[in-house]
């Protein structure tokens, strides 16, 4: 179940993705992320196609390590 916080965050990914072409959401199989699913589907008015097992979340120390610079500003997510 998502927090009330979740809900919130989830609601503003859906309102910055109000004028993205998208077909529709898949999600994990994880609640949490089918509740996210739903909200932004609502948001976006398009279906939840489904929730994959294949999904899942993925950690690594150098992911880690990129998140923790980000949120303290020393580094900026880029795409090459």
């Amino acid at each position: 179940m998502l927090t009330e916080k979740g809900k919130v965050q989830a609601a503003i990914v859906g309102k910055r993705l109000l004028n993205t072409p998208i077909d529709g959401i898949v999600t994990s199989s994880f609640q949490r992320a089918i509740d996210t699913g739903n909200i932004i589907a609502v948001r976006i008015n398009k279906p939840v196609i489904g929730a994959l097992d294949t999904l899942v979340e993925y950690e690594s120390p150098h992911i880690q390590m990129v998140c923790r610079m980000t949120m303290m500003g020393t580094k900026k997510w880029s795409v090459p």
